[in-house]
């Protein structure tokens, strides 16, 4: 239930208008229940205790009832409060004066109740107005009693010497009530001014703290201690498990002890020291629940103020919950993503070394032993490939190493920019020697490009011992060969662990290991990234080469082949691919594309955009058109075209294992995604290719015309000095027919070239 109620803010003619509503109401009501009284004075004056001439009381009971129900009936109809109250008051003066006007009626107090009622309406010159009326009516009113008074007491003088006493004292009650009620009006109006200003102050505050409450995801709670109720904003929170949070904080105020009598001596589990230094409490808790048979757990900042009464008893307690689930998460995951380098995924020098602090007892007295791996082109790739693919094949790298320590007792490291090391802190548990080949063996198939840096280079170093991890790295570091001038600064590297610098990289994370809900994100992260990095790279053909390797091992694929589509009818081979399965790669290089399937599929990509090989149709077509049994039986496939102004131009094979799962929607517009940009490099490769065949053509075509050119001009001066030698002549006019037929001959092909 929300307690937390919202006032509205009043400005000041509003507040006094709608006061002079509700005042005259009132009065009215109260008018109307004095009917009464004139029934009763008619009996009265029945059984003579009043002696009124039948004149005097039809008179009295005519404006009485008029002037009594008159009010509350005309403000049904009358809207202007202004004129009601004027009306209403003056009924009063003139059922007061009447009533004076009789010697038998004691009416003394009476006069006094219109200008009481004035000051009800914190007007200073209405009580002064009404004031003024009431005492002309009561100066006439006291005239006509006067007459009586005179022939009860006086019947010898004259009506003067009775009348002017009592005008005039009257008058003297008049100045004394008018001064009074006038500053009485004035200083109630001017309060309440200034309460309402105060008021709306404090409506202001609340509507901001509303707001405030209504926008937050805090849960807000009040206990009052005398009541033992509790208040909260629970029902306006979008908390996910509220319950769970109330139900604590409810426990938790009724088992802590506040130094009163008012709570238990004990506390509640997740509290573990008393409020000792004041009446505020904060504690971060952390709550787990079960949901769908799953646990869960949230974190929570919580707090709690204790607000005392004048004897020092607790009065209230106020709480507030703030959920902080997604602050801690973000800062677990920015306190885990420090123990590891961004490109390589693996742990960075500090990190390791505490890893292995925490493990030295454990042992303690074993035999250690580290292997370090330094890339020597490591600045040589970046020159020939650009930064970026540099990177590509440092994640390679890493990727090496720790498929090498995978499911073994050895932890991974990047040491530095161009060095990986891995620790194996027991060497009884591990076969190191088979490890170190197994590794070898991984480097040097790492494909690195096409260009004059076209593998790695790189040296392999380790050492064992039982020393401690740092002095074991400083040894091993020994036995990796360096320049002397790079020498120190490689070790100086490792002693002072060096972070690799802040680059943009595909993250070290694979589909299938994020969930469900992050899936589309990530794969959207991971083409976007692999599109502007594939862009810094300057050899094109390796940078495609690479982007299947990656896309490969994000998506949890088999292979990956490209297939060009010839206007040859002789079978093709892949002209890029990628396999983590050695199986498949002899069924890779047997897996020709015959021209049949290579024309299928042009009209086949005129309907649809991608195939997939699982249904049963084309699995009797890819039997037909010899594919391997081995890609058949073990692998799906998904095909995708590379267009190029509407014409197949490739063919992109994406494999996968069965048992890996069936190829979803979802799945295969990401492939297409990929393969739009995949193919989009392969146009840019073949367009830079085309390129350098016609700037190669034009070149040839360029000297053939200046060697043409040159034996023209030189036979021509040769046959002008040998004019007389008509021998020599002959054949220099024969050998530039044949030069301006060869110079015919290529401009034609210069022709054809342009066309």
């Amino acid at each position: 239930m929300n307690h937390f109620k919202q006032r509205s803010v009043q400005s000041e003619e509003s507040f006094f208008s709608n006061n002079e509503k509700e005042v005259t109401q009132m009065i009215c009501r109260i008018m109307s229940y004095a009917f009464c009284i004139y029934p009763v004075m008619l009996l009265l004056n029945v059984i003579n205790l009043f002696k009124f001439s039948n004149r005097v009381i039809f008179l009295i009971f005519v404006v009485g009832i008029f002037c009594t129900l008159s009010p509350l009936l005309l403000s049904r109809f009358v809207k202007n409060q202004t004129f009601m109250k004027y009306y209403t008051l003056l009924c009063i003066i003139t059922v007061v004066s009447v009533l004076g006007t009789e010697y038998y009626v004691g009416i003394y107090i009476t006069y006094i109740i219109a200008p009481i009622a004035s000051c009800l309406y914190f007007d200073k010159k209405f009580t002064a107005r009404i004031l003024s009326l009431s005492y002309v009516a009561f100066l006439i009113s006291y005239f006509f009693r006067s007459f009586q008074i005179r022939d009860h007491l006086y019947p010898t003088e004259t009506i003067w010497p009775t009348y002017i006493p009592l005008a005039a004292g009257f008058t003297i009650e008049f100045f004394v009530s008018l001064l009074f009620l006038y500053r009485l009006a004035d200083r109630i109006h001017n309060y309440l001014v200034d309460q309402n200003r105060l008021i709306n102050d404090m409506a202001r505050s609340e509507m901001k703290t509303q707001l405030a409450i209504e926008a937050t995801k805090d849960i807000l709670f009040e206990y009052d201690v005398a009541k033992d109720t509790y208040s909260s904003n629970g029902t306006i929170c979008d908390w996910t498990r509220k319950d769970v949070y109330l139900e604590h904080f409810k426990e938790y105020v009724r088992a802590k002890n506040w130094r009163t009598e008012d709570f238990p001596d004990t506390l509640m589990e997740f509290v573990h020291m008393p409020v000792e230094n004041g009446d505020r409490f904060q504690k971060e808790i952390d709550i787990s629940f079960m949901e769908n048979g799953r646990e869960y757990i949230s974190w929570a900042f919580f707090e709690v103020l204790i607000i005392r009464d004048e004897t020092g008893k607790s009065d209230t307690i106020v709480g507030k919950l703030r959920d902080i689930t997604e602050q801690k998460i973000e800062e677990l995951q920015a306190e885990e993503a420090k123990k590891y380098d961004a490109l390589s995924g693996m742990y960075n020098y500090s990190s390791l070394r505490k890893v292995v602090q925490g493990m030295e007892v454990m042992y303690k007295n074993k035999t250690h032993q580290i292997m370090i791996v330094h890339i020597r082109n490591y600045d040589n790739i970046a020159e020939c490939y650009g930064e970026v693919y540099r990177d590509f094949v440092l994640i390679n790298v890493a990727d090496a190493i720790k498929e090498t320590a995978e499911g073994k007792e050895a932890y991974t490291c990047r040491l530095s920019k161009d060095a990986f090391a891995i620790y194996i802190p027991d060497c009884d548990l591990v076969d190191a020697r088979s490890m170190r080949q197994e590794l070898n063996d991984r480097l040097k198939e790492i494909y690195v490009g096409e260009k004059e840096e076209n593998q790695l280079v790189y040296d392999f170093g380790y050492y064992l011992g039982s020393e401690e991890m740092d002095e074991m790295f400083k040894y091993a570091a020994q036995y990796v060969s360096q320049d002397k001038e790079t020498e120190s600064s490689f070790l100086n590297e490792l002693e002072d662990s060096l972070q690799s610098e802040n680059i943009f990289v595909v993250q070290d994370v694979k589909y299938n290991e994020v969930s469900e809900a992050h899936k589309a994100e990530t794969a959207e992260n991971f083409i976007n990234n692999l599109s502007l990095q594939i862009a810094c790279v300057k050899d094109r053909r390796s940078a495609i080469q690479m982007t299947l390797a990656h896309v490969g091992r994000f998506f949890g694929l088999s292979g990956v082949r490209i297939y060009e589509m010839e206007k040859s009818q002789k079978p093709i081979l892949p002209a890029f691919e990628w396999m983590t399965d050695k199986k498949v790669e002899k069924a890779y290089k047997e897996s020709m594309l015959s021209y049949q399937v290579r024309s299928f599929f042009a009209e086949n990509f005129e309907k649809s955009r991608i195939v997939d090989n699982t249904s049963g149709a084309f699995q009797d077509f890819f039997r037909q058109f010899g594919k391997t049994p081995l890609l058949l039986e073990q692998y799906s496939s998904l095909i995708c075209p590379v267009l190029d102004e509407g014409q197949c131009c490739a063919l992109i094979i994406y494999d996968v294992a069965k048992d890996a799962g069936e190829w979803d929607d979802t799945f295969k517009e990401y492939m297409i995604d990929v393969s739009k940009l995949i193919g989009n490099n392969l146009l840019v490769y073949w367009t830079e290719m085309e390129n350098c065949s016609r700037d190669a053509v034009l070149a040839d075509i360029s000297h053939e015309i200046r060697t043409s050119m040159n034996t023209i001009v030189g036979m021509t001066e040769t046959a002008r000095a040998e004019y007389e030698n008509k021998d020599q002549w002959m054949q220099c006019l024969k050998s530039i027919d044949k030069s301006v037929d060869h110079l015919v001959e290529v401009l034609k092909k210069l022709s054809d070239q342009t066309e």
